[in-house]
């Protein structure tokens, strides 16, 4: 699908053929505009969102992160700099021999394959359900969440929705 600016009609992503459908968004050069009008600047903007947000780079690298990401994740920002997203939200997986995506079930990982997906094509990931294994490989935790993933140039944006797990009393009959 083509994406088009909605602000200056740049093209954001030609699509693969001429004729499809048409989708807007925002280019960087209009979303830094429109943010910097508003006396906004990048890390306050991403503590107006309302989940946690991980910002990594093209290997899933945490580059920045905002308030709820931090909480959610469970220790301070400058530790987990640099690291991949995976080790940073404490996934069973990156101790295994091999390490973050090595192993035999990182082929599988939402979150490393909605980053490569949307850093290789600029296509959005929207809410893909994803399960993170936590604790020792021989006693692992699932936490369900929903990914969700945006490209600013050669940043990806990883939204990370918790999904509240069904107990007896909200769980549809």
């Amino acid at each position: 699908m083509k994406r088009v600016c909605a602000y200056c009609h740049t093209v954001i992503n030609p699509g693969d053929s001429p004729g499809e459908a048409i989708s807007h968004g925002i280019c960087n050069d209009c979303s830094r505009r429109v943010l910097s009008k508003v006396g906004v600047d990048i890390a306050r903007y991403l503590d107006m969102l309302d989940a946690p947000v991980i910002l990594v780079n093209e290997d899933a690298r945490v580059h920045d992160t905002n308030l709820d990401a931090v909480m959610f994740i469970g220790r301070s920002l400058d530790p987990i700099l640099g690291i991949f997203t995976a080790n940073s939200l404490r996934c069973t997986h990156p101790g295994q021999p091999g390490g973050c995506g090595r192993t035999v079930m990182c082929s599988g990982c939402v979150i490393r394959n909605a980053v490569r997906t949307t850093y290789e094509t600029g296509e959005p990931v929207d809410r893909c359900p994803a399960v993170l294994q936590q604790g020792d490989p021989d006693q692992t935790r699932p936490i369900d969440l929903l990914i969700s993933t945006r490209k600013a140039g050669s940043i990806v944006l990883v939204r990370i929705e918790p999904v509240a797990a069904s107990t007896p009393e909200t769980s549809a009959v």
